[in-house]
Formats: structure tokens, sequence, C-alpha cells
């Protein structure tokens, strides 16, 4: 009975008669536009839209990203101090028909190098205040296939695969630095296959009708070891166990319109893991839901103007430390005339932590939340500088550590 509600969803969402409907000049939306509507001749790197260095359209479509975080923590946490985390990203794609090789196509190949001091270190929380915090790491990221049918109204996926650069997103929640605003922390309790290990495994999107998408993934369980989450293990076995998502949603974009995202999801773990109350248990579980839209636009038009998202995030309570969490925040797109594509946000997440863990581990606070206040500024079309200030509440959370300041200056560079 509890799956009613959601085919019941999934019944409005897939319009067989508007499917059916669409014209030759109208054709049907692509499984690609389920999440976003990429302008040509960009593409869609962590929230935002780069142009392809591909200029006389071979197909090989090489960049680099340097990402630097130079933070101080000024009061609380762990303790007063502060440094700089680095994080180089390589990425290569290959467009397979562009390439002359096959139609409907795409090769990914991205490694990442991460380096310098984690800010988690020195302020202590669970959150993370950086997305970019990891540790020293040089590794395979991303290697992928993706081909298309229908049009490209199906698109199915398999290799190494970040499952949160695509599943739980909320864009407007990577304009921010904390991590909670990228994915859920519900959903990465567990060393599953996200940033910066991933593993492998494979999804598919359908395109249901204009607005309605469905998306699925199975991954490795365990793609790293638990005991040393830097040593890689793409083996795959019964005990690792699946990795399985699903996320039903609703979006709207495109020239003139209101854009929107609304999107119910959940995940299923059949492997073995150490749950909140120290024993080792079979299977976890979780959902979420999230959603964003343009509420104000300027001069009659939605290219810029004030937006807002939330996050809802669930796991099962029994098993978890984290079993709730909830988030959100405000952006503001072009606050300045001169500056069309700058972005303010102020954003606020919080992250219960489960009565089972605190009964057995006295000395933890029931959340931890943090509250960031962020100005995205892009000076030059591949260059982009970002101060944040969070206030993290709680941090640890550990009864007794002291509320924390982090200032925060991201640097990003295409090169």
């Amino acid at each position: 009975m509890r799956n009613i509600p959601f085919l019941a969803l999934l019944f409005v969402l897939f319009d067989p008669a508007g499917v059916q409907s669409q014209s030759a000049d109208q054709p049907a939306p692509s499984a690609e536009q389920a999440t976003v509507e990429v302008p040509a001749g960009m593409t869609r790197l962590f929230g935002e839209y780069v142009p392809l260095p591909d200029p006389e359209g071979s197909g090989y479509n090489f960049f680099a990203l340097a990402w630097h975080d130079a933070f101080a923590n000024t009061t609380g946490g762990k303790h007063r101090g502060g440094g700089i985390i680095g994080n180089m990203y390589v990425s290569l794609t290959v467009d397979t028909e562009k390439a002359s090789w096959w139609d409907n196509g795409k090769l990914v190949a991205e490694t990442i190098g991460v380096y310098g001091r984690q800010p988690s270190q020195v302020v202590g929380d669970y959150q993370f205040s950086s997305c970019i915090d990891a540790p020293d790491t040089l590794e395979p990221y991303q290697l992928f296939y993706q081909h298309s049918f229908f049009d490209d109204r199906l698109m199915l996926l398999a290799g190494i695969h970040d499952f949160s650069l695509e599943f739980a997103v909320a864009d407007y929640g990577w304009g921010f630095l904390n991590s909670s605003f990228w994915t859920p922390p519900t959903m990465t309790q567990q060393w599953w296959s996200f940033y910066p290990t991933t593993g492998l495994g494979s999804r598919a999107k359908l395109q249901l009708s204009e607005l309605g998408y469905l998306m699925a993934g199975v991954y490795d369980g365990t793609p790293s070891n638990p005991a040393r989450v830097r040593e890689i293990d793409w083996a795959l076995s019964k005990r690792d166990g699946a990795h399985t998502l699903i996320e039903l949603g609703l979006v709207e974009s495109g020239e003139g319109k209101r854009p929107f995202k609304l999107a119910l999801g959940g995940w299923y773990s059949s492997g073995e893991f150490l749950a909140a109350n120290g024993e080792t248990k079979a299977s976890n579980s979780g959902s979420y839901l999230l959603g964003q839209a343009m509420l104000l636009g300027e001069h009659g038009s939605f290219d810029r103007g004030l937006g807002a998202f939330f996050q809802v995030g669930q796991a099962e309570s029994s098993r978890n430390f984290n079993p709730w969490y909830f988030g959100g925040g405000l952006r503001y797109l072009g606050l300045f005339e001169s500056r069309p594509e700058d972005v303010l946000g102020v954003g606020w997440a919080q992250a219960q932590i489960g009565g089972v863990f605190r009964e057995l581990n006295p000395g933890f606070d029931s959340y931890e939340s943090a509250l960031e206040l962020t100005y995205r500024a892009k000076i030059r079309p591949y260059i982009t500088i970002q101060p944040s200030v969070q206030y993290i509440a709680n941090p640890g959370p550990i009864s007794g550590r002291d509320d924390a300041v982090i200032l925060y200056l991201r640097s990003e560079i295409m090169l």
C-alpha cells in the first residue's frame, strides 16, 4: 500500500495522449531536457553552463577546472585556523556522432586531484562546509558511456559514475559552498558511489511527458574500503550489495518559461554496513523530496531574478546517524544590471542526529545546522571568484563545542 502514492504520481506524469500527439514540428522532449535545457554549444558543469572547447566540431571536448578554497575558521569548532584546499578536475568528452564513430553516443572520462588542508579537520563539522572537502587523492572520477534512444527520450549510461551529480539535485543549491546544498547528507552517510570515491554503476533516464521524467540507477554498494576510503574497490560481490536509486520529477525550462523543478526519490542499499547502534546490518534505505523555482523575474523575463529551493532527506532512524535533513535557500541571479551572471545566495541546512545513536553515544547534540551567505562573481568567462561566510551551530555535533564562523574565498579557473 505504501507504493500507491508513488504509482499515482507516475500515472499522472506519464501522459500517453500528450506524447502521442507530438507533431513533426513539435518533437517529443528528450531525456536530457528532463533535468535541464542545455544551451547550444555549452555543457553543464557543477550547476552552471560552460562553453564546449570544440570550435571545429570534431566531437572531442577537453577541459580542466581548478578549484581552490581559502578558508579561515575565526571562532568555535575544533579549533581556530585556516588553510587552502584545491581540486583539479580534468575531463574529456567524446561525441561519437561528431567524431564519426557511431550515432547517439557519448563517452566521458574524468579524473580529480585533491590536495591541501581539509576544512572539516579544523571546523569538525558533519555536513562539510566545503563541497570539495576530501582527503588528498589523485584518482579516476568518472568513466562511462551513454547512449540515447527514441530521439533522445531514453538515455542509458554505464561505467564509473557519481550518482550525486544527477540524483537529488537542486541546481540552485550548487551555487553554494556547503556540501549539504549539493546532496542531502542523509544520502552520503555511507561510502557509496559519490565524490571523491566513485564506483561501477548504470543509470537510465526516461522522458515521460513534456514535463515529467523518471530516472533510476544501480551502483556498487561498496566502491571503497570502509576502513580506508581512499582504497578503491571496484569488485562486485553479494556482501558489497547494490545501491539503487529512483527519482520521479517535473521540470520546466526554456525561453519565456518560469523555471521550476519538483522531484521525489528514494534509495535502497542491499549491502552490509555499520549501523547507528554499532552493529553490522544488512540493507539500508531512505527517501528525499526537493524543489526549486524562479519566484521573480526582471523585465518580463526569467533569465534573471529571485529563485528559491528546498530539500528534505530521510533515512532509516534505527540504522543511520543522520535520519533527517532539512535545507533550502534563496538565490538572486543578476542582482546588478552590469553583472547579469553573478549570483547572491543565502541558504540554511540542518542535519538531525538520530535518537538511537545519541542514546548509545552520550555527548552528541540532536542537530547540526549551517547558515551560508555567498556571492558568486564571474570575473571573466573562465574565472569565477566566490566569497562566503558560514555559521555552523553545534559542529560535530558534539555537545559543548562552540559554534563556528568560517570565512571562505573560492576561485574557479577553467584551463
